[in-house]
C-alpha cells in the first residue's frame, strides 16, 4: 500500500486505513465500510467477478519491487540445525518454482481453478500476468527498492527507527540458491 501511494504522490496520512484480515476484504468492500481495499490474487478475480462496476487501479505488477523475501532471526541463523532446515528449505522453494514454471497448466488447473473456483482463461491470464519466479542473490538490485520500502515504512511511522536494510541481509545461502536454480 504505501509503494501504490508513494507511486501517485500520496502518504498513509492522505488515506484512512482500517486492518483486516484478507479473506475480509471482499466483505468490507461490499457493505460499505471501505471504498478501496488492498486485495491478492485470486481475491482479487473473484471479487472482480463478483462486482462487475469495480476495477484494479494498482496491480502489484505495476510496483516498484515485488520481492518476497525469507526472514529468519540472528538465533535461527546461529543454530547450526536450524540453518540447516532453512538451507534445506530454501532448496525446495526454488525447486518448487522451477516446476511451477515448467509446468503453467498444472498451477492455473491445480490452485486457481480447482481450489478458488475461477474460470480456465482467468486462472491461465495469471498464471501469464504474475511471470516466472526467479531467484538472484541478495541484496543485489533489491537494496535500492528495499532501502526505499524501509524509508517508506519509517515515513509512516510503521518502524520506530530509520533502517540500513543492507545490514539485514545475510547470503549464506546465495550459492545455494544459484547453485540448485541453475541446475
Amino acid at each position: 500500500m504505501l509503494q501504490a501511494l508513494d507511486s501517485v504522490g500520496l502518504k498513509e496520512s492522505d488515506v484512512k486505513t482500517v486492518d483486516v484480515s484478507q479473506v475480509s476484504v471482499t466483505a468490507t468492500l461490499e457493505g460499505g465500510s471501505a471504498t478501496t481495499g488492498l486485495q491478492v490474487e485470486p481475491l482479487t478475480s473473484s471479487y472482480l467477478a463478483a462486482n462487475p462496476t469495480a476495477k484494479a487501479v494498482a496491480r502489484a505488477d505495476q510496483l516498484p519491487e515485488r520481492s518476497a523475501i525469507v526472514i529468519a532471526t540472528t538465533g535461527a541463523l546461529g543454530d547450526a540445525g536450524k540453518s540447516a532446515a532453512l538451507a534445506d528449505y530454501t532448496t525446495r522453494i526454488v525447486k518448487a518454482f522451477a516446476y511451477l514454471r515448467a509446468h503453467p497448466e498444472q498451477l492455473a488447473n491445480g490452485v486457481y481453478v480447482k481450489i478458488y473456483g475461477l474460470k480456465p482463461e482467468r486462472a491461465a491470464q495469471l498464471v501469464t500476468e504474475n511471470g516466472t519466479t526467479s531467484f538472484f542473490a541478495p541484496p543485489g538490485d533489491l537494496l535500492a527498492p528495499q532501502q526505499r520500502l524501509a524509508d517508506l515504512f519509517f515515513a509512516a511511522g510503521q518502524v520506530p527507527a530509520k533502517l540500513n536494510v543492507y545490514a539485514e541481509f545475510d547470503t549464506r545461502f546465495n550459492d545455494l540458491v544459484l547453485a540448485t536454480q541453475g541446475s
